[in-house]
Parts: C-alpha cells; sequence; structure tokens
C-alpha cells in the first residue's frame, strides 16, 4: 500500500492508506468533486449577475418587454440569445429579458399566430390580405411570399402589444414586491440586526 494525498479545492485533506489500485480511483472521484464545486460557483455567479444586474424596476421592466417581444416576433429559435445581447447592450436587465421570452410556447403560439393574420389583415390592402379559406384550400403555398408581408407586419403590432403590457404589469409587480420586501425589512429589522439579536 501506499501514502497519497489528495488536494482539495478548500484545503488539503488528511493522509489516506489506499490500495494501489484504488489510487486511480480516489483521484478520478477527487476531480469530479472539484469541478462539480466549481461548475457549481460559476452558475451561482452567472445566476446572480443576470438576475441582480440592473434590477431597479424601470430596467427589469424594460428587460421583460424585450424578452416579450423577442419571445413573439419570429426570431426563429434565437430569441434568448438575441434577448441576452440586447439587453446587455441596453443595459437592462438580462434575467427579465430571457424570462420573456419564454412567451413564446407550443401552447401560445398558435394564439400568436392567429393574432398576427388578424392584425395584418387590418391594416395591409386588400390584395395582401390572408383568407383564413386558402389554408383550408391548401393553395396558400404558392401565394406565401404574398402572406409573409401581412403576416410580419400584424406580428410586429402584436409583439410591440404584448411588450408595452409586460412592461406595465412589470412595472407594478416588480414595484410592488419591493415596497413589500421594504416594509417587512423595517418591521422584522435587517439581517445583520437579526444576527445581533439572536
Amino acid at each position: 500500500m501506499r501514502k497519497i494525498d489528495l488536494d482539495s479545492p478548500i484545503g488539503r485533506k488528511p493522509r489516506a492508506w489506499l490500495p494501489h489500485g484504488c489510487q486511480s480511483e480516489a483521484r478520478v472521484s477527487h476531480s469530479l468533486l472539484f469541478w462539480r464545486a466549481r461548475l457549481r460557483r460559476a452558475g451561482r455567479g452567472l445566476y446572480l449577475g443576470l438576475v441582480r444586474q440592473n434590477s431597479d424596476p424601470d430596467k427589469m421592466a424594460k428587460g421583460l418587454a424585450l424578452g416579450g417581444f423577442l419571445g413573439i416576433f419570429p426570431t426563429f429559435g434565437a430569441g434568448s440569445a438575441l434577448a441576452l445581447l440586447a439587453s446587455s447592450q441596453l443595459g437592462w436587465n438580462r434575467g427579465a429579458a430571457v424570462l420573456g421570452t419564454l412567451i413564446a410556447n407550443p401552447l401560445l403560439n398558435p394564439l400568436f399566430l392567429s393574432l398576427s393574420v388578424i392584425a395584418g389583415n387590418l391594416v395591409v390592402p386588400s390584395e395582401f390580405r390572408i383568407v383564413f379559406e386558402t389554408f383550408r384550400h391548401g393553395d396558400w403555398w404558392p401565394r406565401l411570399l404574398n402572406l409573409l408581408p401581412t403576416y410580419f407586419v400584424g406580428n410586429l403590432l402584436v409583439s410591440t402589444l404584448f411588450a408595452a403590457v409586460a412592461y406595465a404589469v412589470g412595472l407594478i409587480v416588480v414595484t410592488r414586491l419591493r415596497k413589500r420586501r421594504a416594509s417587512h425589512s423595517r418591521q422584522n429589522g435587517s439581517p445583520a440586526e437579526l444576527r445581533l439579536r439572536g
């Protein structure tokens, strides 16, 4: 039997006597624990950076509105990445922006598609309007280039409307949560004061 040392991110473990064949297993296990701890710390830092950066109510609501807009607008699967990039450039809350993109999901996408077609039909000239009968008869594919402008115009209107609603709702909710938390901490004292009392 040979004596080996096992290093850890916190310090040194006591020396352990292991059979010669178990040394590689111990090193692999120790390495996995080390990288798991590092990944957990990095993930927590990323989460706190996403959530806490630019976390005043206005910037959080703007991030939510941006995410809602990019979630509904056809970004072809790149909504979350675009929301993260745009919110970083604009100085808005990145966590709220990514959260806002979750409005695009298989349950709500048919609703947004229908609303986009209806809104587009209200504003485009009659020759570009989408008639639902074309989908029933299956002759929409040859007219796809004529149908797309109507859909995109309608989708732009719907995305803007939902972004405005997301901003208003987000601002109200975050402001109320902040006020409730502030009143709760005034009544019960700050965490430092609670530790001193205890």
